[in-house]
Order: C-alpha cells, then structure tokens, then sequence
C-alpha cells in the first residue's frame, strides 16, 4: 500500500524537522520511503530556493 504524506506548515515551523524525524522512523522499521520538499527537491530548486530568500528585499522586474 502507498501512502503520500505532506507537512504544511510557515516558514521555521519544523516541517523539515519532521520530514527528517519520519523518515528516520520509516527506515528504522523497515519501510523505505521518498522524501523531497518543494522547491528545493532539485538543484535547481535548491538554487531557486536562495536566490529568493537572499533577494527577498530587492525588486523583482515584472519581466521576470
């Protein structure tokens, strides 16, 4: 049986925290199981992910 399973959650609510705490969990028993977060489930995502948190203050041109 699958199961998906998603934290929701703001910015420093521990949803990373968790995932990690799950997914230990999971392997200890056996399960194997996917983790990924969004957007940084990619290098690119990841890229994308500190471009706009170091940007946060800076202008955004509407072509962007």
């Amino acid at each position: 049986m699958i199961r998906f399973i998603s934290f929701e959650g703001g910015d420093g609510s521990g949803k990373s925290t968790q995932l990690e705490l799950l997914a230990g969990y999971l392997s200890r028993q056996g399960i194997s199981c996917l983790s990924t977060r969004e957007p940084g489930g990619t290098n690119l995502g990841k890229m994308l992910r500190k471009v706009l948190l170091e940007l946060r203050d800076e202008p955004i041109s509407p072509e962007t």
